[in-house]
């Protein structure tokens, strides 16, 4: 098992025909598509990878888990929100889209496109795919600010009904 560091690159036919496994941390701050996410620069993100063939189904699966912790900005308040995230890995290598078509449900296709392949990209991948797609704190913590109307703004008027004249034409029968 390879501990620590994690490589920045891997070959995953080669990991999953020799049963690999990689765990470590890496600076979140070196995930570049999390750089809006990122609250302090010493956050890590911990992962757990388990390379693997599977002989009865023929397929190659990567399986694991990945934690960080990440600071998104609550719809609501506009406030920082810190929001954990522990998600598992359930992957299952394909070269094709052809072949991520006719995967079960129960995993995921990671296409795989060259020999070697980034692990900050599958990384960033799994996280983005935790997001919520509305952050709010449960409870703001501050009341939420009120905003005065501008001066010399007008209230809008009760608009005019076209059909005013012919009421009034009704009632005069």
């Amino acid at each position: 098992m390879n501990s620590g560091q994690l490589p920045l690159h891997i070959e995953p036919r080669k990991f999953a025909d020799h049963d690999t496994r990689i765990g470590g941390n890496i600076a979140l701050s070196s995930l570049s598509r999390l750089a809006d996410y990122q609250g302090a620069p010493e956050t890590q993100v911990e992962v757990e990878l388990h390379f693997y063939h599977e002989i009865a189904s023929g397929n190659r699966v990567v399986k694991g888990s990945i934690s960080t912790e990440l600071e998104l900005e609550c719809q609501r308040c506009l406030e920082p929100l810190s929001f954990p995230v522990h998600t598992t890995v359930n992957l299952i290598m394909v070269w094709s889209e052809e072949q991520a078509q006719s995967l079960p449900e129960s995993h995921d296709p990671w296409l795989i496109t060259e020999e070697k392949m980034s692990v900050p990209a599958l990384l960033e991948d799994e996280i983005l795919l935790t997001l919520p797609v509305v952050a709010l704190h449960d409870e703001c913590p501050a009341s939420l600010p009120v905003v005065p109307e501008p001066e010399g703004f007008a209230q809008p008027k009760a608009a005019d009904n076209p059909f005013a004249v012919l009421a009034s034409l009704k009632n005069k029968d």
